[in-house]
């Protein structure tokens, strides 16, 4: 897009007063953050850049890189950030697996070894106290008397 501003021949007496400036000072920047900056080629100038206008351009590309690399920059660190949290995701899921199997293990191993010591405990009752358990091991007949 070229803006232009025409000056009517009929308010002006002097026409040498305005020379034109193409770009315009003003006008060298960018102003579209996501594009590249572009700029008037000589032909549009009528003349090669000045001094000036070459650096003022110089400064507005390597800005515009500049931005332009620190984006891609963060793009790939938040990428990298992603990748990380699921890669602890994942890792902390897995762990949590491992854990409750192992509690799973743990589980069944106390249940067995509860029933196992409430099984010696009873034995043992029934080896001291004999006779508090007769009747469960010997059948008796019982008499009407």
């Amino acid at each position: 897009m070229l803006e232009l501003t025409f000056l009517r021949n009929d308010r002006f007496e002097r026409k040498d007063r305005f020379g034109v400036v193409l770009p315009h000072p003003l006008d060298i920047r960018s102003n579209v953050r996501t594009k590249p900056p572009v700029f008037l080629d000589d032909f549009f100038r009528g003349r090669p850049p000045s001094e000036k206008e070459s650096l003022q351009m110089l400064e507005v590309r390597s800005s515009w890189q500049f931005q332009e690399e620190a984006q891609l920059l963060e793009e790939r660190s938040n990428l990298v950030i992603e990748k990380l949290k699921s890669e602890k995701e994942k890792f902390i899921r897995e762990r949590d697996v491992a854990l409750s199997q192992r509690n799973a293990a743990f589980a069944e191993r106390d249940i067995a070894l509860a029933e196992r010591d409430m099984y010696r405990r009873k034995l043992a009752h029934v080896i001291r106290y004999p006779w508090k358990h007769a009747g469960k091991f010997i059948r008796r007949k019982k008499t009407n008397v």
